[in-house]
């Protein structure tokens, strides 16, 4: 069948101002049997660059909200909150959630706040970030928001990708892996919603399906975030490939973020650097003295797989991580 090369020009325009936030051309894109195959690439690039979090529109409506310009409430409030996802700040997290509390109260359809809501309970139970004494356990309070995000809009992927989470969190696997299926339906095309899938399904055991959908995660181009970043490193390092486990250890560069200063200590035992270990396990023991004093307990809030945490925890205390292993 005769094909033909299309040249495809594309801009975001805010407007607000009328400015040209975004352009890109698209050469040689072709027609006839690869038509579908073409428009599904361009799709998937454009989502990835666009829409996912960090992404063009989002670091605009950022740059909007710092700037004093976007005047929503709950815009401002779910910057701060996504902010606190990659700079693992407790107190950043800590504004967040009492802003979301205090919107969610004041709105009670604010379908997103309930759902981000939700992340923020599990990062605290995860990485005991804003503890509230006295409160509910963080996972049902987070099951709570995230199954009221749902009810709000249910059409919602990231809605569902909270339920999962969530429920992956308190080990109910059948539950959480329908909630994963069903947000994935919804939206095919979110790559990171696709990341958080790909790192649970290694931290569940299943390493290379886990891999295989956390490098298609990252087949759009965007930067990879840490959590993403960490389950690589762990999928190579538990399949033998130390090289490729170092590789992607190296990328997190973020000192606060507990599992990479893991990813860090293992891959300088692996190099020989003891003193590389020592320093990250000395960071991550500050930042959480949990990990010292129950590493298995800890690890096993994070990987569902029993026979990850005995090794982790092993090649930890191998590494210089003393404490009740």
């Amino acid at each position: 069948m005769l094909t033909m090369a299309r040249r495809l020009l594309f801009r975001l325009i805010d407007v607000a101002d009328g400015g040209i936030v975004w352009s890109r051309v698209f050469d040689r894109v072709l027609g006839g049997d690869d038509k579908a195959a073409a428009e599904e690439r361009i799709v998937r690039e454009l989502a990835g660059i666009l829409l996912q979090p960090f992404g063009v529109i989002y670091t605009r409506q950022r740059a909007k909200v710092l700037g004093g310009t976007l005047g929503d409430p709950r815009y401002r409030c779910l910057v701060e909150v996504i902010d606190s996802f990659s700079s693992f700040d407790p107190a950043q997290q800590m504004h967040g959630r009492d802003c979301l509390e205090q919107l969610t109260t004041r709105d009670p359809s604010f379908a997103l706040g309930f759902s981000y809501l939700a992340a923020v309970d599990l990062r605290e139970y995860l990485y005991d970030f804003d503890k509230r004494p006295g409160a509910a356990p963080p996972l049902e309070r987070g099951l709570t928001a995230a199954r009221r995000g749902v009810e709000l809009n249910p059409e919602s992927s990231r809605a569902y990708e909270m339920v999962f989470v969530i429920q992956f969190a308190r080990r109910d696997l059948a539950a959480a892996f329908d909630a994963a299926n069903k947000a994935i339906t919804l939206n095919r095309y979110d790559m990171r919603l696709l990341g958080s899938y790909g790192a649970r399904l290694i931290s569940s055991g299943d390493i290379d399906k886990g891999l295989a959908t956390l490098r298609q995660a990252g087949n759009d181009g965007t930067v990879r975030p840490p959590f993403e970043e960490f389950f690589l490193f762990l999928g190579e390092y538990l399949r033998g490939d130390i090289t490729s486990a170092i590789f992607h250890a190296d990328q997190i560069t973020n000192d606060s973020f507990q599992l990479g200063l893991i990813s860090r200590a293992l891959a300088a035992a692996a190099r020989g650097d003891g003193d590389g270990a020592a320093r990250a396990l000395a960071r991550l023991v500050t930042l959480s003295p949990a990990w010292r004093d129950d590493t298995r307990g800890t690890l096993a809030k994070f990987f569902y797989a029993p026979a990850i945490v005995d090794r982790l925890s092993s090649d930890l205390a191998a590494a210089g991580l003393s404490g009740r292993s």
